[in-house]
């Protein structure tokens, strides 16, 4: 789609994010099993909502204009490569 849409001005990327802390809790989780995800973070945190969104509104804005057809990882150093 970046290739396709790039001629006309149109950035196209992804996000992938780890875990973020919002009040929906997947059944079944226990706060041992949350607290073991934190502590498997490097940042030590989830992610927050507004982390989320910050990073929606970067890549929607001017600044990332030259930002297309990538991946977006957004997990606190979870997966780091």
């Amino acid at each position: 789609m970046a290739r396709e849409l790039g001629p006309t001005g149109i950035t196209v990327n992804a996000i992938t994010a780890g875990a973020v802390d919002t009040d929906i809790r997947v059944q079944g989780t226990t706060p041992e099993l949350e607290a073991s995800i934190v502590a498997s973070v490097p940042l030590g945190r989830q992610a927050s909502v507004d982390d989320v969104t910050a990073l929606f509104a970067f890549l929607a804005s001017e600044e990332a204009g030259y930002i297309t057809a990538t991946t977006q990882n957004l997990n606190g150093g979870s997966y780091i490569a």
